[in-house]
């Protein structure tokens, strides 16, 4: 095993293999997840079969595997379905003890795709995992960390079974959940569902509250309402530090004078080339120019042979230096507000990196970086000849896309018909949130909505 076994973890697609104490050995062959500083998921094979190995690496790397293996054999007690628990090892590396434990495969598995959680498709898978949450929750099987990718669904002519593979924040007791327990639970799964489907969330929380034999009252809904409007604001306090610090999902750049973060999945050649010299790209012959401004410039770039667009927020002169300095970059503010909707499922350009130049401490030019979408502004939508349908069906998205933004107190700042995008699905994408404001005072939400909306009536 080669040392640095974090970087090659984290850093590169190379593949890793680990020596276990009984002789045998687990090799690498795709990483699943990864939780920096803590732990690796990988699929691979050990002794001829194909494993899922979790591999614990952090000071606590004990205490943590083995939380893991005792909820997973909290799950098989009570003939929950679960991947089976081959093999358990401690080895040491470079001084460092590291716990492996290996899974068995379950092939021809899938995760619930985010993308169909509201379509018809989407909302029968869930009550199949509802289903068996409620199982589990009859069973005294509780969930503390409860999300979709805690599950698998293995599907087949016959029948879908959901299996359970993740252990670590499971708690078994003696009795059946009682109500309260219940419902906060099923509450932080019903809330990532998203933003603006609350019709939805309660309807899914009946359907759960048949299978317990519950007979709801009035006074059920509004705790459960409550307890979605809770678990929401929890996830965003929670996620919205992770956005700002190395992550599963993100790196933090430190970089001379460049400053952010960006995805971690985009640790690619030309991607990492453009982070040491951000400004260079503006100048290539491959990058095409969108919007030329004095505040901002706009290019669409091809980087590691996939499209991005890339904004640069423009110093003008030294006395807008010095009102910009030392606030928030529009960079990072539009970071943190993208990070928000893509949380809550609200479609907007997918966030890809926040860049500030700083010199002293003190912010200059900053670059916002997205997934270009393939598509067309809703001006040039509507401009062309439209059938009645599709326009009133384009315009109920639209209201529906502006309603998940308000219900996260969220206003755009520039609410025009050219800020929204229809891509390649007919879905209506919100795109420059340079003034978007996340609101305290529901009061100044409802008025800042109400003037924006009739800016947007009078630009459409």
């Amino acid at each position: 095993m080669k040392t640095g076994f974090k970087k090659i973890c984290y850093d590169s697609e190379e593949t890793f293999s680990l020596s276990l104490t009984n002789g045998t050995q687990f090799a690498s062959e795709q990483r699943l997840r990864i939780i920096p500083g803590k732990r690796v998921v990988a699929r691979g094979r050990w002794e001829d079969k194909t494993v899922v190995a979790k591999i614990f690496f952090s000071k606590n790397a004990k205490k943590h595997a083995e939380s893991d293996r005792r909820g997973i054999a909290a799950l098989h007690k009570k003939k929950i379905p679960a991947p089976l628990l081959l093999c358990s090892d401690t080895i040491n590396l470079a001084g460092q003890d590291i716990v492996i434990l290996l899974f068995d495969y379950i092939p021809h598995a899938k995760q619930l795709d985010a993308s169909l959680l509201t379509t018809d498709e989407g909302i029968a898978l869930l009550k199949k995992i509802i289903t068996e949450i409620a199982t589990q929750h009859v069973l005294g099987i509780l969930q503390k960390d409860l999300h979709f990718s805690n599950f698998l669904i293995q599907e087949n002519d016959k029948k879908t079974n959901i299996l359970t593979v993740d252990g670590a924040q499971i708690q078994s007791c003696d009795s059946i959940l009682d109500k309260e327990t219940s419902m906060h639970n099923i509450a932080l799964l019903l809330s990532q569902i998203g933003a603006g489907e609350s019709d939805l969330q309660e309807k899914l929380f009946r359907f759960y509250a048949t299978l317990r034999g519950w007979l709801l009252q009035a006074t059920d809904l509004v705790q459960f309402h409550a307890c979605i409007d809770e678990v929401n604001k929890n996830r965003w306090e929670n996620f919205s530090q992770k956005i700002n610090r190395d992550s599963t999902a993100f790196v933090t750049l430190r970089q001379g004078n460049y400053h952010g973060m960006y995805q971690r999945d985009k640790q690619k050649p030309d991607f990492l080339a453009f982070l040491k010299d951000p400004d260079a790209i503006f100048q290539s012959a491959s990058s095409h120019l969108l919007k030329a401004g004095n505040s901002a410039t706009v290019i669409k770039i091809a980087l590691d042979g996939k499209y991005f667009v890339i904004k640069r927020y423009n110093i003008k002169n030294i006395w807008h230096y010095l009102r910009r300095c030392l606030r928030p970059t529009r960079a990072a503010c539009c970071w943190r507000i993208a990070q928000k909707l893509k949380l809550f499922h609200v479609a907007t350009a997918d966030p890809v990196a926040f860049i500030e130049k700083k010199s002293f401490g003190l912010r200059g030019l900053s670059y916002y970086v997205t997934d270009y979408i393939e598509g067309e502004n809703a001006k040039d939508y509507f401009h062309e000849k439209q059938s009645a349908d599709n326009v009133a069906d384009m315009l109920k998205r639209i209201k529906q896309l502006f309603f998940k933004i308000k219900s996260l107190n969220i206003s755009h700042g520039d609410l025009k018909i050219t800020n929204i995008l229809i891509d390649r699905d007919n879905k209506p994408v919100m795109i420059d949130l340079d003034g978007a404001i996340e609101h305290d005072s529901l009061s100044t939400l409802h008025s800042t909505w109400k003037k924006e909306l009739k800016r947007f009536d009078r630009n459409f």
